[in-house]
């Protein structure tokens, strides 16, 4: 399953790069980005974990006008959630660290607004706490993020970023999955030593 969702995101990749032709060759542009969200637990980890907060920042590069790479980083954590499992701890934290490797396609300029939809593959480090005595548990994972936003100019540099995405991470008892509602700021600079005329 891992390896036929690593081979689907690299295809997706690999096409869109080798479609050159049917895309404008802008400007080449990066852009960095900082977020902050709020994370949903959906399904067996929705019946155990309450919804926590996220921190996120990225890189990307614009390959084309319509197609960018890009590498991410975020921050996620849940508390138990008692109720919901009937089960009692003194202090339970779940938290991951995620390393994500990914494209976005963006969509026609709407008014000066610009959606787009991703997808990115990630590595998640997980810790988890179960009780204020209990030592703590690490582990690693593969996941699959797939997104869609809008980003909105403020200037020509600075854009408002809005999202929401969907996170399915491989872990062994059942996957761990949840949605995600962010807002950040994008900051675009020229990576090309050539100005526009």
């Amino acid at each position: 399953m891992k390896n036929f969702l690593l081979s689907t995101v690299l295809m997706t990749l690999l096409f869109l790069v080798t479609t050159n032709n049917a895309f404008t060759q802008p400007k080449q542009l990066g852009q960095a980005g900082a977020n902050i969200g709020y994370n949903l637990p959906m399904g067996t980890f929705g019946d155990f974990y309450k919804g926590g907060f996220n921190l996120g920042a990225n890189l990307e590069y614009r390959l084309l006008s319509k197609l960018g790479v890009s590498v991410s980083f975020n921050y996620a954590s849940w508390k138990w959630d008692d109720l919901g499992s009937g089960w009692s701890h003194d202090l339970a934290a779940f938290s991951t660290i995620g390393f994500l490797l990914g494209g976005k396609y963006y969509i026609t300029d709407i008014n000066g607004t610009i959606p787009y939809a991703g997808i990115n593959l990630g590595y998640y480090s997980f810790t988890k706490k179960k009780n204020f005595n209990d030592p703590t548990e690490t582990f690693s994972n593969l996941g699959l993020n797939v997104c869609g936003g809008a980003l909105i100019p403020i200037d020509e540099k600075l854009s408002v970023n809005a999202f929401v995405d969907y996170t399915n991470i491989f872990t062994k008892s059942y996957s761990t999955n949840y949605l995600g509602i962010h807002a950040g700021i994008v900051f675009k600079f020229n990576m090309s030593e050539d100005e526009e005329e």
